[in-house]
């Protein structure tokens, strides 16, 4: 039975997915981390697969101590995965609604933006970024696709250990050599491995998830029988000429089809039986008879 930790790596891994397979998730996903943009990407993953609506998280001390905020009782935190001592495990944080003042309580600073702010993170924005545009709107899209491009330029082997095989970035090319692992992907890697096996093991065989581990030599060393063996497998199929192993439905209507032949040649089998019997039968009691008389002929003999 998985413990607590281990649900919360594969609720993580679970959610990450949906967002391939669903752009909306994605979207929300997007609103959510907007709002908790100081987080890291695994924490706010893990925030909005528990809280999708939570505006400000921080642990039980900071509310108490330095928010001179109560956390309410029966709260429930939001467990955030910790694996800075090596390997995973759980710490909590709570959302501001959790939570109720004392006397000279501080509630925390929402990123918001008015009419009265916006000329000056225009021009803050056209210095720091040289990005210039008549409407406020397209001047932040065009800084964020800037930025985009940039992340993507400095880390596109991570982003394409995540969205491989997703609907994210379809034509992703790397230009330089794969890193190691980073965290999601071990998170990711543990998930695979502890509830769709059948899809690990598929990839493990197919080499994917040793290009995913940035060609680990590990890896390799660890299930090198396995490779070995899935090789050898795919080279008789290809001598034999076979493209690939027949459906479990295909299979299934075969062995239907051959049970329900079999039932009907019953009727035969026990006729066929029965004269076998019969013919048997017919055998022993002649070769029964002529040895009587023989007995019969050499005692008279004998007289």
């Amino acid at each position: 039975m998985p413990n607590k930790t281990e649900e919360y790596l594969a609720l993580a891994c679970k959610t990450a997915d949906s967002f391939s397979r669903q752009w909306e998730h994605w979207a929300e996903f997007l609103i959510t981390a907007a709002r908790l943009y100081k987080y890291s990407y695994p924490d706010q993953l893990m925030i909005y697969a528990q809280r999708p609506d939570a505006t400000a998280c921080a642990e039980y001390d900071v509310w108490n101590n330095k928010m001179n905020r109560y956390v309410r009782r029966g709260s429930k935190g939001i467990a955030l995965l910790d694996e800075s001592g090596g390997y995973p495990r759980l710490h909590y944080v709570f959302d501001v609604s959790d939570t109720a003042p004392r006397r000279n309580a501080l509630y925390p600073d929402l990123w918001q933006i008015n009419e009265s702010l916006k000329e000056p993170v225009r021009s803050m924005l056209a210095e720091n970024y040289g990005v210039h545009s008549e409407s406020f709107g397209q001047q932040l899209a065009d800084v964020a696709g800037k930025l985009v491009q940039s992340y993507r330029d400095n880390n596109s082997s991570d982003i394409l250990g995540i969205v491989d095989g997703s609907y994210f970035l379809p034509n992703l090319t790397l230009n330089q050599p794969r890193k190691q692992l980073n965290r999601y992907g071990r998170l990711r890697r543990t998930y695979l491995m502890n509830h769709r096996p059948v899809l690990y093991n598929t990839m493990l065989l197919n080499g994917s998830l040793y290009r995913k581990s940035g060609y680990s030599k590990k890896l390799l060393e660890a299930h090198r029988e396995e490779i070995t063996l899935h090789k050898a497998a795919k080279a008789a199929f290809d001598e034999a000429g076979l493209q690939k192993l027949p459906k479990v439905k295909e299979l299934d209507a075969e062995f239907a089809e051959l049970l329900t032949k079999k039932k009907a040649a019953y009727p035969d089998y026990r006729k066929a039986r029965n004269e076998m019997q019969e013919l048997v039968r017919a055998q022993k009691n002649v070769e029964r008879f002529f040895a009587e008389e023989k007995d019969t002929t050499e005692k008279t003999r004998t007289r």
